[in-house]
């Protein structure tokens, strides 16, 4: 628990340790905000004292993680370098929501005290990892596979990084942008869509998270996209191809199917634009399938008065 050593050295610089050794909270001076918490901690080392400076090696062991109060690690692992310009975690290993976690941390003593972690988890439950973020629960099922790095100097606002996430045989449900476009639509399998592969690539800077890469497949829907996510207000502003195959568009009405472009492999697409909060975003399908769907039945209104 001498960990709590580097954490009051960088009060004045942005960060402060909360009263208590067990659990130790850093938070985020400017806003208050916790951004780590740490509990059933075990800290072994060889620690020197140089003109007036600690340095030092040793082995950490951690019952609890939990980061942002969202993401919880646990039985973490990792041998610490304490110099004086920085603390390093090399080796990390713990386990999140099932699976495993692996990587390294840092945290620099000096200047700006920038934070660095360069993660990967392997195989976490998707749905508990969500429930345990207090996030929506828009999965019924997937295992995750991420890989990312990411820099700070306080909150979310000062994170720069990129990564990748996969999630495998899963399933969406209840998901704002998925319910209103299938039933925009009318094709059901987005309501409830079971996914052989969810693959999303993301950088993150000035609290936006950009998503060059958005990729959903099943056996008959193909989700494509891109865009941004402003994490401040927690809006979207995204591009989307949605391809179907032609027995998920049979329920449709034909004024609907007409709307789609017909591909050579016989399936059909539709692109789209999303915007506004991620809760209740808003799309542009609903503007032109009402403007295609209108002109259709009233020429058929107009066919049956002149008749």
């Amino acid at each position: 628990q001498t960990c709590a050593l580097p954490i009051l050295a960088i009060e004045d610089q942005g960060f402060y340790a909360h009263p208590g050794i067990n659990p130790v909270r850093i938070v985020a001076a400017a806003d208050g905000k916790e951004l780590l918490k740490v509990q059933d901690a075990n800290f072994s080392s060889a620690i020197t004292m140089a003109a007036g400076q600690l340095s030092g090696q040793g082995n950490a062991s951690i019952g609890l993680v939990t980061c942002a109060n969202a993401l919880v690690i646990r039985d973490v692992a990792t041998p610490v370098t304490l110099t004086p310009a920085a603390v390093k975690l090399a080796q990390l290993t713990g386990k999140v929501a099932g699976g495993g976690i692996t990587g390294s941390a840092g945290l620099s003593l000096a200047g700006d005290s920038t934070y660095s972690a360069d993660v990967q988890v392997k195989d976490a439950d998707i749905v508990t990892l969500l429930k345990e973020a207090g996030a929506p629960g828009w999965f019924a099922a997937g295992k995750l596979q991420l890989s990312t790095a990411l820099t700070g100097t306080g909150g979310a606002e000062t994170v720069v990084g990129a990564g990748k996430a996969e999630i495998v045989s899963g399933q969406l449900v209840n998901i704002p942008l998925l319910t209103m476009v299938g039933q925009l639509l009318q094709v059901t399998a987005l309501q409830d869509l079971k996914f052989d592969e969810f693959k999303l690539e993301y950088t993150i800077s000035n609290n936006v998270v950009q998503t060059p890469v958005i990729r959903i497949t099943s056996p008959q829907v193909r989700l494509a996209g891109q865009g941004e996510l402003t994490l401040a207000d927690n809006k979207l502003n995204h591009t989307f191809t949605l391809t179907l195959a032609a027995a998920a568009l049979d329920a449709a009405p034909k004024e609907i199917r007409q709307e789609f472009t017909k591909n050579a492999d016989g399936s059909y697409s539709i692109e789209f634009r999303v915007w506004g909060p991620a809760e209740s975003p808003k799309t542009d399908l609903q503007k032109r399938l009402l403007k295609g769907v209108g002109e259709q039945l009233l020429e058929k209104g107009l066919k049956k008065l002149l008749k």
